[in-house]
């Protein structure tokens, strides 16, 4: 059996456009408001998710490791309820209307929620999902009996991961799939066989699939592993899930780099033009990554393209992409894939040339809280940013606006734009 492993993000030129009132169409600003989001309780928080009008969404944590749902509004947070009997949450996703996804736990082990169940929230009420239930739970083997919601669209489509086990402890035994919900409530399964694909539960639950985004088209941007064990040509591959409906569908893979040495490549997040974000990466036999950079693709070899790290550096992550006429892609670059990491940016307009990593915390107008930016999460099509940083030893949420800011140059006719805690990592080598 194979051993698996979890995962769970130089100025530009500022563009201007009179008159121009669509999404954003500059690159990487080059300055920055920094909003540190405090925890609403607790001692630190991390943001995950934004939406088009710079809401913010993820949690606040207490020292004893527990975690609560908090969504923010112009930099401050509210809480959002548990389902009840519930004792832990995490926003992860909210849309233009702001309605949020994540998802509620009823319990806590060594650090990791048990008992997950993906939830939406209206204002601070939530709504279990019902994410295992139907189609999804038609998966021989092990009973899918967990669920987290990553991403919400704006016409109310949900995507996520459904599992057996304890999700920051899923081995190649356990069961785990990628999930899309209609607005109407209808769960897909989403498995990851390659599209055209042979039976897709002949490995299961050797095989994996993780679904993180979904643009508006309803096309569904994650990964997949099709467990046919070790080699180069076996790994993870980034993936979309054209419009899926019915009770499963199955991906199309995105290319891999040519001249890369990497063996797996895991996508995370997309956009409106189906480019997708992630990194690629080798895993030795011992699972320590070896090779790791961004990665980003428009689904073809032309447009296929690693992101370099900052300079020194041997990892990078990328987590996001936004819409805008040159794309910012935003992760995270470091020595390690531990600490010490910092949030990092990218411009990319489709074209296969490696982009140049840019540091965001030289690019930061102020920062009298001392904060260092580790990793940025999500930006959305004005170019704000949100992750988290260290202040004091603490994990904090960070939200990153434009200077000036987008709403004051529409006012002038000018745009500009800009855990364990990702998801089951997967493996390398066969044993």
């Amino acid at each position: 059996m194979r051993p698996y492993r979890l995962r769970s993000l130089i100025p530009a030129a500022l563009v201007g456009m009179l008159g121009f009132t669509g999404p954003a169409a500059a690159q990487v600003a080059t300055l920055y408001t920094l909003t540190d989001l405090a925890p609403a309780t607790g001692a630190e928080s991390a943001a995950f998710g934004i939406n088009a009008t710079g809401v913010v969404v993820g949690y606040s944590g207490a020292p004893n490791g527990t975690h609560q749902a908090t969504r923010w509004t112009a930099g401050v947070g509210t809480l959002l309820t548990n389902l009840p009997g519930d004792v832990f949450s995490e926003a992860r996703g909210i849309n233009a209307a702001g309605t949020v996804v994540g998802f509620s736990s009823s319990g806590l082990t060594g650090g990791n929620s048990t008992g997950d169940k993906a939830v939406s929230w209206t204002g601070t009420v939530p709504t279990n999902l019902n994410a295992v239930s139907g189609g999804i739970a038609s998966v021989a083997g092990p009973a899918l009996t967990g669920s987290r919601a990553q991403s919400i669209s704006n016409t109310g489509e949900v995507v996520g991961h459904a599992y057996s086990g304890t999700f920051l402890a899923l081995t190649a035994a356990d069961g785990l799939r990628g999930f899309y919900r209609s607005p109407g409530g209808t769960v897909t399964r989403l498995d990851p066989a390659p599209n055209p694909a042979p039976p897709p539960l002949t490995n299961y639950p050797a095989d994996a699939s993780l679904s993180y985004g979904i643009n508006s088209s309803g096309q569904v941007f994650g990964q997949f592993d099709p467990g046919t064990g070790g080699g180069s040509t076996a790994g993870f591959r980034a993936g979309r899930w054209n419009a899926p409906s019915g009770s499963s569908s199955n991906p199309i893979a995105y290319p891999t780099v040519g001249a890369s040495t990497a063996t797996d490549y895991l996508g995370f997040k997309g956009n409106n033009l189906n480019r997708i974000v992630g990194t690629a990466e080798t895993i030795n036999v011992g699972g320590t990554v070896t090779f790791a950079q961004g990665y980003a693709s428009d689904g073809t070899a032309a447009g296929t393209a690693l992101l370099n790290n900052l300079a020194g550096d041997t990892f990078g992550i990328a987590n996001a992409i936004n819409n805008a006429a040159v794309n910012v892609l935003v992760g995270t670059s470091g020595a390690t894939p531990g600490n010490p990491r910092h949030a990092a940016a990218w411009n990319w307009s489709g074209a296969a040339a490696n982009p140049t990593a840019i540091d965001l915390n030289n690019l930061l107008a102020a920062n009298p809280s001392g904060m260092v930016l580790v990793e940025a999460l999500d930006v959305n099509d004005l170019g704000q940013i949100v992750g988290y940083g260290l202040v004091g030893g603490n994990f904090h949420g960070f939200l990153l606006t434009p200077v000036p800011e987008p709403g004051t140059l529409a006012l002038c006719g000018v745009a500009f734009g800009g855990m364990g805690l990702r998801a089951w990592r997967r493996r390398k080598s066969a044993v």
